[in-house]
C-alpha cells in the first residue's frame, strides 16, 4: 500500500475459521510502527465479536474475547492517519492471534509506503528571445527565473539548487545585478554574485500549495558582434529537499538575437 503524508488509510484484519468447532477468546495485539495511529473518528467495524481496544490517536490495536463460528470468517477494519513527514517504508510486524481451542496463527508483516510528491521546478529566461537588439556591438540582458511550486500535503524545507551559467558563446553569461526571491520562500541563503556565473540557492521552505519564486537578472559577458544570433544553452537543474524526491528543471536555451 502506499499514502501520502497526512493521509488516511484502511487497515483491514480478515480472520478465517477453517475448523468443525467454533472458537473464543479470540485476541491479538499489533503495534503500529512510528508515523501511523489511528485515525479521527476510526470508523471502527468489528464483525469478529468481543472488544476490539483502538481509540483515536493510539498506537496500537488489540482485539480480546472475540469469537468465530465453525468454517467462518469475520473481519475487523479501521482507519489509520498517517503522521509520517518524509518519504520512505513504515512496516507493521507479525500479528499473532490466539484462541481458546485452536494454535496460534501469525498475520506477515506488511509495508506502508509513504510517498510525498516532488514539488514542480521549472526555470526560464525573460524575454526569450531577446531581440532583435543593436546595433552590434550590444550586450544583451534580460532574467533567469526559478519556479518552485508545492505539490504536497506537507510544508517542503530544505530546498536547495546550483546552477551555473554557461561560458560559451562569445564569454558566456554572467550575474547582472542583486538577485531575490519571494517571501513564499520562506529565509533562504541566495548566493549570486553580480559579474559571476554561479547560482547558489540554499535552506528554502514553501508552505502547502505554495510557489518559491528566484529572479536573477543576467547578461551577456561581453557586447555581442557580429550581428547574428547567439544560444546560451543551460544545462538541467536539480532542485532537493528534506521531504519529497528531487524534482530537475531544464535544460533551457536563451536565444539573443542582434541587428
Amino acid at each position: 500500500m502506499a499514502a501520502g503524508p497526512t493521509a488516511k488509510t484502511t487497515l483491514t484484519y480478515t480472520i478465517t475459521n477453517t475448523a468443525a468447532l467454533p472458537l473464543t477468546g479470540l485476541a491479538f495485539s499489533d503495534t503500529l510502527p512510528a508515523g501511523l495511529v489511528v485515525a479521527t473518528p476510526d470508523n471502527l467495524n468489528n464483525g469478529c465479536g468481543g472488544t476490539v481496544i483502538a481509540p483515536p490517536g493510539a498506537n496500537s490495536i488489540s482485539l480480546v474475547n472475540g469469537s468465530l463460528g465453525s468454517s467462518a470468517s469475520c473481519t475487523i477494519s479501521l482507519d489509520l492517519q498517517v503522521t509520517a513527514t518524509t518519504a520512505g517504508s513504515l512496516t507493521s510486524p507479525a500479528v499473532i492471534l490466539s484462541s481458546s481451542q485452536a494454535p496460534n496463527a501469525t498475520a506477515a508483516a506488511i509495508n506502508l509506503t509513504v510517498t510525498v510528491p516532488a514539488p514542480t521546478f521549472t526555470m526560464a529566461f525573460a524575454p526569450n528571445p531577446l531581440g532583435p537588439i543593436g546595433p552590434n556591438p550590444i550586450t544583451g540582458t534580460g532574467t533567469l527565473t526559478f519556479t518552485i511550486t508545492n505539490n504536497a500535503a506537507i510544508p517542503l524545507t530544505g530546498l536547495a539548487f546550483n546552477h551555473t551559467l554557461p561560458g560559451a558563446p562569445s564569454s558566456g553569461l554572467q550575474v547582472a545585478g542583486a538577485s531575490t526571491f519571494t517571501p513564499s520562500c520562506g529565509l533562504p541563503t541566495l548566493t549570486a554574485t553580480v559579474g559571476g556565473n554561479i547560482i547558489q540557492f540554499t535552506g528554502g521552505s514553501v508552505a502547502v500549495g505554495g510557489t518559491c519564486t528566484v529572479t536573477i537578472p543576467v547578461k551577456t559577458a561581453v557586447a555581442l558582434t557580429p550581428a547574428g544570433t547567439y544560444t546560451y544553452p543551460n544545462s538541467p537543474v536539480t532542485l532537493t529537499n528534506d521531504q519529497a524526491a528531487p524534482a530537475t528543471a531544464g535544460p533551457v536555451t536563451w536565444t539573443v538575437v542582434v541587428y
